[in-house]
């Protein structure tokens, strides 16, 4: 019993990487390798997915993070974006937030930057004028 209550409590917070994704509605699923684990398909953190809704995946390699409710993977939530030595930050400039279509990545990352509304993406969660910034809607309270 002590064996199974230790394994538990190991994986309540573990941090992997993105194994596979899979692209489909209603939302994507992604499968993580931490340690010699790779999980099942699991859902990852949006930004928002309610009547406002973001579109932006993870990526094979990204680093994450796997909350998992009493300790079980097979119901663990993947929460993205862990900067690493194969994919680091964009910029140092804390006083920067640069957009997908103009950041350069240094010469060690591995991956490109993805744009923000891909062709995949359902029409009904684009912007209405694509821009290659537009990543966020927001939706605002009447006055």
């Amino acid at each position: 019993m002590l064996p199974d209550v230790l394994r538990k409590l190991e994986n309540l917070v573990r941090t992997g990487t993105i194994a596979e994704v899979r692209h489909e509605l209603p939302g994507a699923l992604v499968r993580v390798r931490t340690g010699n684990n790779v999980t099942d398909w699991r859902p990852y953190h949006e930004l928002r997915a309610g009547n406002t809704r973001t579109w932006n995946p993870p990526t094979v390699g990204e680093q994450v993070t796997l909350l998992s409710p009493g300790g079980d993977l097979a119901g663990a939530l993947v929460i993205g974006g862990i900067h690493q030595n194969d994919h680091p930050a964009p910029s140092t400039d804390p006083n920067k937030t640069p957009s997908p279509s103009t950041w350069t990545a240094p010469p060690s990352a591995t991956t490109t930057p993805r744009m923000p509304w891909p062709s995949r993406c359902p029409a009904a969660a684009r912007p209405t004028s694509p821009s290659p910034t537009a990543s966020l809607s927001i939706a605002r309270r009447p006055t």
